[in-house]
């Protein structure tokens, strides 16, 4: 063990510094571009903090007595014994920062690699009707009831995009409360999903377009990355619900 943290502060200690802060800059700067940023909340806390528990032994191996005159550095831990407390610290923070990445890797890249289903994929058109007889006009039959004001067709969709049944595509209703939530009882959209709240959130539809409302969750909403109580929704929208991902699609 005395050799191996003779070699851990000969060399060792600038090695595992840089490979934690390699690991933490790449985590963060990744998730922004591949992943929600609230799907990789938890490697990124465990990298930087495995990068925090190496600090103290590079300040320890910088501030000896040799390194402080080369360097122009105050001398501390003069006499004191701990550098075996930092050399355990820098171990268990580097293999912290190492399995966040396995972490990383493993879980939240191959969630963000799941292909969307597209809801409205492009359909060649049908091919003209073959010519047929003149047929002389009929009277449209009527029927005997009318429904009375009756639900127009959905003028937009949530898809999917992580999570249970992805792909799945929900219709928004103008006239309806629009309740996303884990309770069948009380939410029009059902996400079996145990972070969602019974009703998480409602989408009304005011004056022309559908604003999205935090029903007071337990996890939040978040739209574009960012928690929100009232939100108005434009088309490609990430909307996240606990560990869902839906995706807001405009007609």
């Amino acid at each position: 063990m005395e050799q191996l943290m003779s070699y851990w502060y000969d060399w060792g200690v600038f090695v595992g510094v840089f490979l934690a802060a390699a690991v933490a800059i790449y985590i963060f700067f990744d998730s922004q571009q591949a992943v929600a940023p609230g799907s990789a909340t938890w490697p990124r806390v465990i990298s930087i903090a495995g990068l925090l528990l190496t600090l103290p032994s590079l300040v320890y191996r910088l501030t000896q007595m040799e390194d402080a005159e080369v360097l122009g550095l105050p001398f501390l831990f003069e006499g004191d014994s701990n550098f075996s407390l930092f050399f355990y610290l820098a171990v268990a923070g580097l293999l912290l920062a190492l399995g966040a990445l396995v972490y990383y890797l493993m879980r939240v890249r191959t969630v963000a690699a799941v292909v969307i289903v597209d809801p409205f994929p492009t359909v060649p058109p049908p091919p003209p009707p073959p010519p047929s007889e003149p047929i002389a006009p009929q009277p449209r039959p009527v029927a005997a009831t009318q429904p009375v004001n009756p639900e127009p067709p959905p003028q937009a969709w949530l898809v999917v995009r992580s999570g249970p049944r992805v792909g799945t595509q929900f219709g928004l209703g103008v006239s309806r409360p629009n309740v996303v939530g884990r309770d069948p009882n009380k939410a029009d959209i059902i996400i079996d999903e145990e972070s969602v709240s019974r009703e998480h959130a409602r989408v009304r539809f005011e004056n022309g377009q559908f604003v999205i409302y935090d029903m007071a969750s337990t996890s939040g909403t978040l739209v574009n990355g960012n928690a929100v109580q009232r939100q108005m929704l434009y088309d490609n929208d990430r909307i996240n619900l606990g560990r869902v991902e839906l995706v807001y699609k405009k007609v």
